[in-house]
C-alpha cells in the first residue's frame, strides 16, 4: 500500500466514525472540502445519486459555495436538478471496463434543466474548462450515481487521485443508499421502514418525506401529481397524529 492511498483509508475511517457518531453525511464530507478538492485537482465535487429513472445532485463540494448561487442565479437549486437525460446519454457512453467520461460542456450534463445558451453562459460565469465522471455503484454493483468533478480555466486533474476518492465516496455512501426508494439517508440512524400503518404507496411517500425532498420532487419520481402526494401526505399526517413534515420525522425516527 502506497502512503496516499493509506492517508485516505484513514480518512475515510474518520469520516464513517464522525457519521455513526449522528453526524450528518453531508455536514461530514463538506467539512472535507478543502482536502478532497486538493487531492482530486478539483475545483467544484458534486456527487449526484438516485433510482433507476432519475439522477439528482445531492451535493456541492465547493469552499465558498459560489456555485450553489450561481444555480440560484438560474433559478435553480442542486435539488431541482433532474438529470435523467445526461444518465441516458452517461449510460450509452460508459461502456466495457470505460472507468470515466470527460466532460466538454455542461450541457451534455444539464440538458433538459438549462438550455445550451444557459449552459454556455453559466459555464463562463464559473470559468468552466472541463468535468470527469465516475460511477458510483451499490454492494451489488448497480449504478446509484456519479461524482462529476468540474474544473476551472488552468486547473489541471489527477485522474488516478480522482478514481481512490469516488471509492472513498462509495464506501462512505453505500450503507446509507436504499436502492428500493433511490434515497441517500443523511444520518446513520436506524429506520423502522415496515410503517405498518400505511398503504404502500403512503410508504413509498412517507420515506421520501423522511428524506427531505419536495413534493414537486416526489410527484416526478412516483409520476404522480402533486395534488395525489398532497392526498397522501395528509392521511399519511392523520394517521401518525401529527401536522409537519418536521413532527412526522420525529414521530418515527427522531430525526435523519
Amino acid at each position: 500500500m502506497n502512503e496516499d492511498y493509506i492517508a485516505l483509508l484513514e480518512k475515510t475511517l474518520k469520516i464513517q466514525s464522525s457519521i455513526m457518531q449522528g453526524h450528518s453525511v453531508k455536514a461530514v464530507l463538506r467539512q472535507e472540502t478543502k482536502a478532497l478538492k486538493e487531492k482530486s485537482g478539483a475545483d467544484i465535487i458534486a456527487l449526484c445519486i438516485g433510482g433507476e429513472a432519475y439522477i439528482s445532485m445531492e451535493m456541492v463540494l465547493k469552499e465558498k459555495r459560489t456555485f450553489l448561487a450561481q444555480l440560484r442565479k438560474y433559478n435553480l437549486t442542486s435539488k431541482q436538478m433532474f438529470l435523467n437525460r445526461f444518465m441516458r446519454y452517461y449510460n450509452y457512453h460508459h461502456e466495457g471496463a470505460r472507468e470515466y467520461l470527460r466532460i466538454d460542456t455542461l450541457h451534455k450534463v444539464f440538458d433538459g434543466t438549462f438550455s445550451q445558451t444557459k449552459s454556455l453562459e453559466f459555464e463562463k460565469d464559473i470559468h468552466f474548462s472541463q468535468a470527469f465522471l465516475f460511477p458510483i455503484r451499490s454492494k451489488r454493483g448497480k449504478k446509484i450515481g456519479f461524482v462529476l468533478y468540474i474544473l476551472m480555466q488552468n486547473s489541471q486533474p489527477l485522474l488516478g487521485n480522482m478514481s481512490s476518492v469516488t471509492e472513498m465516496f462509495e464506501t462512505l455512501i453505500r450503507p446509507f443508499f436504499d436502492e428500493e426508494s433511490g434515497c441517500l439517508h443523511s444520518k446513520c440512524i436506524h429506520v423502522d421502514s415496515k410503517m405498518d400503518i400505511l398503504s404502500d404507496k403512503e410508504k413509498e411517500i412517507a420515506l421520501r418525506i423522511l428524506h427531505g425532498k419536495a413534493y414537486k420532487e416526489i410527484a416526478h419520481e412516483l409520476k404522480i401529481t402533486i395534488n395525489t402526494v398532497k392526498t397522501h401526505t395528509k392521511s399519511i399526517f392523520s394517521k401518525y397524529g401529527v401536522n409537519s413534515k418536521m413532527e412526522l420525522q420525529n414521530k418515527i425516527i427522531g430525526g435523519f
